[in-house]
């Protein structure tokens, strides 16, 4: 199979995710390449004014080892991720806990949005 034909995947982490375990969880070929985007979380009004972010930025990368911070908006963190990364799936990755995570419609809106199969696991 040569390089172009294997399967991109972006995956958006609202929990912590360990790449070598969502492979096995989703079952992907191997070589399936994986791009792991955390959208940041919310930062106060005030942080955002200052552009005092940096916590928040190394709280989402902190959910994956190679992960990219994101925008905090997860729309706007996939459409980033999609202007560099020609993704075939995506899978949102949401928390444990009833706080963590995503809105319950984000996949309905990922999907309507981008066109994409759409995935969602719990971290």
């Amino acid at each position: 199979m040569m390089a172009d034909d294997l399967e991109k995947v972006l995956v958006v982490a609202g929990a912590a995710v360990d790449e070598r375990q969502l492979a096995r969880d989703l079952d992907l070929d191997e070589g399936t390449e994986l791009k792991v985007v955390a959208p940041i979380q919310q930062a106060s009004s005030l942080d955002l004014v200052t552009g005092d972010v940096d916590d928040s930025i190394a709280e989402a990368e902190d959910r994956a080892p190679d992960a990219e911070a994101g925008e905090a908006d997860p729309l706007l963190a996939i459409e980033d991720a999609l202007a560099t990364f020609e993704a075939d799936q995506i899978v949102l990755v949401g928390g444990t806990e009833p706080d963590a995570g995503f809105e319950a419609d984000l996949a309905e809106e990922v999907r309507d949005r981008f066109s994409l199969p759409v995935r969602e696991l719990q971290g």
